[in-house]
């Protein structure tokens, strides 16, 4: 397992407080070596300023024969100062008994008069000394070093100091990665700890505590509405479930009474009772066959089977309408339509309309006509396409217009009618998926108005658009 896949495996808790814990160690040693560099350079400064001070005091008068007569109780002949002169040609005069600067090419280019002064750091078998090369106004070249041991010394002590305390940091970043892990996904753990109760319980009614307006607080609340979608979802799928059942008992118990009815009488019954039982059988079964297919229909809203396109709406129910008519020859129907591009799924729409022209041809008078227009409304920034169709049947009770597409609901004018209550249930939903809108209403003159919106396909960009 390489290393990437094993932190991969961590949890999202480690992860936390391992990133917190290096942000704050790493942080601590860029401090400490920060803070050791900028000793490092005032040392160096200081040297540097002693280097000057020396170079423009006692040494300025030093010629060959006054350093090779220094005496060793002499303070330029300390051991930490080195004072020679340089030759252009790298030899060199220093005091007696004291050893030599090594030369650099630096310090040969003052002598040779190619540069007036050089500054370096050297290593000698003593320790470091920091050198100040200078050529002086009579054209000698004077060299200067000044040990850096005790000023190494310090810089050693402190930089263990800053060792020691970038590694007590580090164990307290780890530390404190753990409280600021602990810290932040505390709300997380009570979010998971109720998702975890829902689960468990199955109570799409708990509520998860929405306090804040930070992220997890948004997370929360979209964990909310997410809950209260599947509570509506259950509730309507327990609706239909309780409904369906009801609506398929009546159906099933005449098919069953009739089932027992032919089986007990047998040879006994006369044929005419016989093929009036057998017709109720038959009409039962369709009925049944029939409820089935718009309950089917009205629990499963598959798109992989109807993919989305574009289409017109106005060739669209033009088809359907002809479709009604061979199912319904008796049945007159009246197409006002204008091209109305719409983007849907064409079989669920068609499947609207065919539904709207049934409702329309069952409750309106025979032979009545049933008025069906489609057309594009609204101002350019807010078109939509509108489908009506009306009938001249009895209307609609403006007291149930509110429940006219809710499902298995029978209006009091369709007591007498057979259907299974599904059909405006069916076109609701199918609108509602398409993101448009529908509703009932009184035709003027009277009878039933059903209007259905649509969102249009949106128009193409033209050529100067960017």
């Amino acid at each position: 397992m390489t290393g990437s896949q094993r932190v991969r495996r961590w949890s999202l808790r480690t992860r936390l407080a391992v990133i917190a814990g290096l942000a704050l160690a790493v942080t601590a040693v860029a401090v400490c070596a920060g803070a050791w560099l900028a000793l490092r350079q005032s040392l160096l400064t200081s040297a540097d300023r002693d280097l000057d001070r020396v170079v423009q005091g006692p040494v300025a008068m030093l010629d060959e024969d006054l350093l090779r007569a220094l005496p060793p109780s002499s303070p330029l002949s300390n051991t930490d100062l080195r004072i020679q002169l340089l030759s252009p040609d790298g030899s060199t005069v220093r005091p007696a008994g004291q050893p030599g600067l090594p030369v650099t090419s630096a310090d040969s280019a003052v002598a040779a008069g190619r540069a007036d002064s050089a500054r370096h750091t050297v290593s000698t078998p003593d320790g470091r000394y920091r050198v100040l090369t200078l050529r002086r106004a009579g054209g000698t070249t004077v060299q200067v070093g000044r040990s850096l041991r005790a000023d190494d010394g310090t810089l050693r002590r402190f930089g263990l100091l800053m060792a020691g305390l970038a590694a007590f940091v580090a164990a307290g970043a780890a530390l404190a990665g753990q409280v600021v892990a602990a810290t932040g996904l505390r709300p997380i753990n009570r979010l998971t700890t109720a998702a975890t109760a829902v689960a468990a319980t199955q109570d799409l009614q708990q509520p998860i505590d929405t306090a804040g307006d930070d992220e997890i607080a948004r997370l929360a609340q979209a964990f909310n509405t997410m809950l209260a979608a599947l509570q509506t979802a259950r509730q309507a799928q327990q609706r239909l479930v309780e409904d369906a059942a009801h609506e398929l008992r009546t159906p099933m118990t005449g098919l069953h009474t009739n089932l027992e009815l032919l089986l007990k009488a047998g040879d006994r019954l006369e044929a005419a009772d016989r093929d009036n039982l057998l017709r109720d059988l038959r009409a039962q079964s369709r009925e049944l066959d029939h409820l089935v297919r718009e309950l089917v229909t009205l629990a499963r809203a598959d798109a992989a089977e109807d993919p989305a396109t574009d289409l017109d709406l106005a060739d669209l129910a033009a088809a359907t309408v002809e479709r009604a008519r061979a199912r319904t020859p008796d049945a007159r129907f009246e197409l006002t339509t204008a091209p109305t591009p719409v983007h849907g799924r064409p079989a669920a729409l068609e499947r609207m309309v065919l539904n709207l022209l049934d409702n329309a041809v069952k409750f309106g008078p025979p032979g009545g006509p049933v008025h069906v227009r489609v057309t594009t409304t609204g101002e350019a920034s807010g078109r939509r396409a509108e489908l009506t169709v009306a009938d001249h049947g009895p209307g609609i009770d403006p007291a149930e217009r509110g429940r006219v597409f809710d499902r298995f609901h029978r209006g009091s004018t369709a007591t007498a009618t057979p259907g299974s209550g599904l059909g405006l249930a069916i076109v609701a939903q199918v609108v509602h998926d398409h993101g448009g809108g529908v509703g009932a209403d009184e035709r003027p003159g009277g009878g039933a108005l059903f209007r259905v919106w649509l969102p249009p396909t949106p128009a193409p960009p033209r050529s100067g658009d960017p």
